[in-house]
C-alpha cells in the first residue's frame, strides 16, 4: 500500500471518535446531580472528537468524567456550593469549526473556556475567546506556535492577550529535548525536515526563530524543501532530497495520517530513506496510532509532554502520574496517551481559578489566571511575575511554561500492550527519571 487513506487510516487507528469505554459526553454533559444550589458553573471545551487530529482529543470524555465524580458534590466558591457544568464541543480537527464552536460556547454564557490540541485547533477558538471578552484557558501547543500564530496577533509587532491563557514548553524547550536524544547516535548532523504549512509547521520552520536557526551554531544542516502542505500524498520530491543530501536525522510534525503516509513512502522509495534516528513531534504522541503505523514504529522518538513515571501529582484529585495512567487503563481497557495529564492539568488550572475568583465576574477570572502558582500533574504551573524563565517578554503575560523530554518507542511483547514509550532523555529536568539510552533506527529489512 503505497499510500494511506486518511479516512481509513484513522478508522483503523481508532482516532474517529471519543475514547472507549465513556459514552455520552461528546456533545454536552453534567453533572445531573441535586444538592448544590444555585446557578451551575458553566465550563466550555473545544477539542477534536473526530478527524486527523483525534488523537489530541481521544481521552477528554474520560478526563471530564473523572473531574465530575471528584466535584459530584459541586464546586465550592466563597463558602457555597455550586453545581458543574462541562459542555465538550467537537471541531472535528476543522480550524473553521475550531471557531464555529468556541463562538456557540461564548454564546452560550459560559464562564470560562477551555481549548486543547495542535495550534490550528487551540488558536482560533482562543482567538473568538479574546474577540468576546470570555476568559479562556489552552494547552497541548508549543507556546510560540499559540502566541505568533494567532489569527489575531500582528506577526510584525506582536501584541499580548487580555482575555487568553496558555500552558506548554516552547521551541527552546523542545530543542534541548532533541538535542539530548541526537547527541546519543553519531551522525553526519544533517537533518531532514517534514515541517507541514500549518501554523505547528510554520513555527518549526521559522528562519529566525524556527529549528534550524536555533540548532545550526551547533552544526546541524536542514532540509525542508520543498514544504508540503497538511494532507499531502505525494513526498517523492522531497524524499529525493533528503537521500541525496545523505541525511541522517528526521524531525518533522505532522498530523498522523500525513505521517503515516510519508513514513510509507519512505520505505517504498527505490533508495529508501531511513535515517540513523527519527524524532517527530505531534504525530507520535499516541498509543492508537503507533499500533497501526507501518513499517514498525520500534525506535522512533519524539517529546514527550506527560509520562506515568513524572513524580507529580494532581491537585484535584490527589492521584500520581503513574496512578492516573493505570486508572486510564482501567476504565477505558486503552493505553494511557499523553494528554490525559495535560487536559487533566487543564481542569486542575480551571478549577482551582473558579474558587479563587468566584463566578460572574469574567475580569475576576482573569485576574485569578495570572495570580496562579498551582503544582498539578504536568508539574508547577505559574502566570505570575518572575515565572517567564525562557519565555519572549512579550508572551510573558499569557503564558506558563511544564517541562518537556525526550522518549523512545519501543516493543513489549508479551505485556498488555504492544509498544511503550520510555524516556530517553531529560535535558533540564533531571527529577523526570530516564529508562534506557537511545538507540539507532534498526535497517529496513
Amino acid at each position: 500500500m503505497a499510500e494511506i487513506d486518511r479516512r481509513r487510516f484513522l478508522k483503523v487507528a481508532g482516532l474517529t471518535g471519543a475514547a472507549a469505554g465513556v459514552a455520552g459526553i461528546t456533545g454536552g454533559c453534567s453533572s445531573g446531580r441535586s444538592g448544590p444550589s444555585g446557578r451551575p458553573v458553566r465550563i466550555g471545551v473545544v477539542s477534536n472528537q473526530t478527524g486527523a487530529l483525534a488523537g489530541f482529543g481521544e481521552a477528554d470524555s474520560v478526563v471530564i468524567a473523572n473531574v465530575q465524580r471528584t466535584l459530584k458534590d459541586g464546586i465550592e466558591i466563597n463558602g457555597k456550593t455550586y453545581p458543574l457544568q462541562i459542555v465538550l464541543r467537537d471541531t472535528g480537527s476543522q480550524t473553521p469549526r475550531s471557531s464555529t464552536v468556541a463562538q456557540e460556547l461564548i454564546d452560550s454564557k459560559i464562564d470560562l473556556l477551555l481549548a486543547t490540541g495542535a495550534p490550528e485547533i487551540v488558536n482560533p477558538a482562543c482567538a473568538a475567546a479574546e474577540r468576546s471578552g470570555t476568559p479562556c484557558l489552552s494547552t497541548n501547543a508549543p507556546w510560540q506556535a499559540w502566541f505568533f500564530g494567532r489569527p489575531d496577533q500582528t506577526p510584525a509587532k506582536p501584541k499580548t492577550f487580555n482575555w487568553t491563557y496558555h500552558f506548554m514548553w516552547g521551541l527552546e524547550d523542545l530543542v534541548a529535548a532533541y538535542q539530548s536524544i541526537w547527541s546519543q547516535i553519531a551522525t553526519n548532523k544533517i537533518v531532514a525536515a517534514l515541517f507541514t504549512h500549518d501554523a505547528d509547521g510554520d513555527a518549526w520552520a521559522d528562519p529566525k526563530t524556527g529549528l534550524a536557526p536555533i540548532f545550526g551554531p551547533q552544526g546541524y544542516t536542514f532540509v525542508q524543501q520543498p514544504r508540503p502542505n497538511d494532507g499531502d500524498s505525494n513526498f517523492s520530491q522531497l524524499l529525493h532530497n533528503f537521500i541525496a543530501k545523505d541525511a541522517q536525522i528526521l524531525t518533522d510534525n505532522p498530523a498522523p495520517p500525513d505521517f503515516a503516509t510519508f513514513w510509507r513512502q519512505a520505505n517504498d522509495t527505490p533508495s529508501r530513506f531511513r535515517p540513523q534516528i527519527a524524532t517527530v513531534g505531534k504525530a507520535l504522541l499516541f498509543p492508537a496510532f503507533i499500533e497501526v503505523l507501518s513499517p514498525s514504529p520500534v525506535g522512533l522518538t519524539s517529546e514527550v509532554t506527560w509520562h506515568p513515571t513524572w513524580p507529580t501529582k494532581s491537585s484535584l484529585t490527589g492521584l500520581s502520574a503513574a496512578q492516573w495512567a493505570d486508572e486510564y487503563t482501567r476504565l477505558t481497557h486503552r493505553q494511557w496517551t499523553q494528554p490525559i495529564g495535560t487536559v487533566h492539568a487543564l481542569f486542575e488550572v480551571a478549577i482551582n481559578v473558579l474558587q479563587r475568583a468566584g463566578v460572574g465576574d469574567p475580569q475576576a477570572i482573569v485576574e485569578a489566571i495570572q495570580d496562579t502558582s498551582l503544582d498539578t500533574i504536568v508539574g508547577h504551573l505559574s502566570w505570575k511575575k518572575g515565572h517567564d524563565k525562557g519565555l519572549a517578554p512579550i508572551a510573558a503575560k499569557n503564558v506558563a511554561k511544564f517541562p518537556v523530554v525526550g522518549g523512545q518507542w519501543v516493543s513489549t511483547p508479551g505485556k498488555q500492550f504492544p509498544f511503550d514509550l520510555l524516556i530517553t532523555a531529560n535535558a533540564n529536568h533531571p527529577e523526570i527519571p530516564v529508562a534506557r539510552k537511545v538507540q539507532a533506527l534498526s535497517p529496513l529489512q
